[in-house]
C-alpha cells in the first residue's frame, strides 16, 4: 500500500529511561492501552517476537469515529526505531518512532505521514486540533508511566 495525499505530524518528548527500555515497551503495541487512551484494546496475530513483518489489530476512538487499526511493522531496528504501516480504512498511515540517547534518557519521537478519509477528512482541521492535544497529553502519559516503572 502506498500512503499518498498525506498530512505529516511530528512530536517528541524526553524520558528518563534508557532507549532500549522506552523501544521495548513503546514498540509492543498491547502497551498503547496504558498510555495511548483512545485506544481501546490491540492484538498481535503474528506468532513470535516482535520484529519486522509483526502484525497487530488495534482498535481505538478518534473523535467520534472507532477505527480498526491494521498495524504492521515494517521496519525494525532496536533500539534506534520503529516503522509500522496502519491500513485503517479511516485513517491509514505510515508511521516512524525513534529512539534517540539524550543526556542519559531518551528523546522518544513519533513522525507519521497520515491520510484522512471520510468524517476524518471532511473535519480535518479540527481532527488536527485534537491530534496535537492527543499527542501533547498522551506522550506526556508515557512519560508518567515509564518513569514510573
Amino acid at each position: 500500500m502506498s500512503i499518498t495525499n498525506t498530512t505529516p505530524i511530528k512530536y517528541s518528548i524526553i524520558i528518563n529511561r534508557s532507549p532500549s527500555e522506552v523501544f521495548n515497551f513503546v514498540t509492543d503495541f498491547r502497551n498503547d492501552t496504558r498510555w495511548w487512551k483512545p485506544v481501546i484494546k490491540t492484538e498481535k496475530i503474528t506468532d513470535g517476537e516482535i520484529t519486522n513483518g509483526t502484525r497487530f489489530i488495534q482498535y481505538s476512538k478518534v473523535m467520534f469515529v472507532t477505527i480498526q487499526g491494521h498495524l504492521q511493522v515494517i521496519e525494525w531496528n532496536p533500539p534506534l526505531w520503529v516503522k509500522y504501516r496502519n491500513e485503517s480504512p479511516q485513517l491509514p498511515y505510515d508511521l516512524l518512532y525513534k529512539f534517540d540517547a539524550f543526556e542519559g534518557k531518551t528523546q522518544f519521537s513519533l513522525e507519521a505521514d497520515m491520510q484522512m478519509r471520510g468524517a476524518l477528512k471532511v473535519l480535518k482541521p479540527i481532527t488536527m486540533w485534537i491530534l496535537n492535544r492527543q499527542l501533547k497529553k498522551y506522550f506526556g502519559l508515557l512519560k508518567e508511566v515509564m518513569e514510573q516503572l
